[in-house]
């Protein structure tokens, strides 16, 4: 069997169980990589040149190829994606009996740091929230701000998914929301719309959409297709450039949403909520971003007391 056929029916039988499209991509972009990488090696892709009948995996083909990868100044996260990529296709490989050993089991994992998230300084947000955009950039600004929703599960958002504000019997007003279906793990949430961003979306829905629940709310110039994620990170960028602000990026504005809610409410739990993640340990990186920025606004303070009136 060739290696690609084997490679081939191993995103088959992810894409079978499910696995995100996001995920498929990374697998098949990896491990044609490593594809390539054998065939350069061997002169020829048959998985028995990887994967001896009685030998199993060669360590060293794999090794080399994740050295490879790393000597071409790769982030240690891509290294590491990559090494994930081949390992659980070995592990595959292995339950269908096309290896006899995984020599991956054994191979040490590369770490990849921690690094901190970096939400926009607050004169960067400001410039950036100043910008006078129209449209459906305006949208997509207030929705990045206001909802901390990733780029993919901004633009797969339909009208179906916005809940209009309301009023319950015993008056007390609901605010509107966004729901977001399939978010990353397959988890989905409601976040609550802040009333500027609802005039906003309400605006664009009634001017820009057929008004059909299923229409896209972000949708190209047809008024039909949705944006892709590569659009969204384009117009982020192009505001940045705008509003002199380096390395703006989708995700820059996820972790201004998270540590502008944590330091409006201090609710660690309903910022997991919005934010969709898995744990709140994850959430809780950005409580130290919030106490350092109150640390720093308390030291300026001290640093400027207030004028004591004189007596006289």
């Amino acid at each position: 069997m060739r290696l690609q056929t084997a490679i081939d029916e191993f995103i088959a039988a992810k894409r079978m169980l499910g696995a995100r499209p996001g995920t498929l991509r990374a697998y098949g972009k990896d491990l044609a990589l490593f594809q390539a990488y054998v065939l350069t090696m061997c002169g020829h892709d048959r998985l028995n040149d990887v994967a001896g009948r009685k030998n199993g995996w060669t360590p060293a083909v794999v090794e080399g190829w994740l050295v490879a990868q790393d000597a071409r100044g790769l982030a240690h996260a891509t290294v590491s994606r990559r090494q994930t990529a081949i390992r659980e296709f070995a592990k595959w490989a292995l339950r269908k009996r096309y290896i006899a050993q995984d020599a991956t089991r054994d191979m040490p994992s590369i770490r990849v740091p921690k690094r901190q998230p970096r939400p926009f300084l607050p004169q960067e947000r400001d410039a950036l929230m100043a910008l006078p955009l129209k449209g459906t950039e305006r949208v997509l600004r207030s929705l990045l701000y206001y909802t901390g929703l990733r780029e993919g599960e901004l633009v797969k958002l339909r009208l179906m998914h916005i809940g209009r504000p309301s009023e319950l019997a015993d008056g007390t007003k609901k605010c509107a929301t966004v729901t977001v279906e399939d978010g990353k793990g397959g988890r989905s949430r409601t976040v609550a719309l802040a009333p500027s961003c609802w005039t906003v979306v309400e605006d664009h829905a009634l001017r820009h959409t057929n008004l059909r629940p299923t229409a896209f709310l972000l949708t190209k110039l047809d008024g039909m297709s949705p944006w892709s994620t590569y659009m969204v990170r384009w117009y982020v960028r192009r505001w940045g450039r705008a509003a002199n602000v380096p390395a703006c990026t989708p995700h820059r504005w996820r972790h201004t949403f998270a540590t502008d809610a944590l330091d409006a409410t201090d609710d660690l739990l309903a910022v997991k909520e919005a934010m969709g993640h898995a744990s709140v340990k994850t959430t809780e990186v950005y409580v130290k971003l919030v106490d350092r920025k109150r640390d720093r606004l308390a030291n300026a303070m001290l640093a400027y007391p207030a004028e004591v009136p004189s007596d006289g």
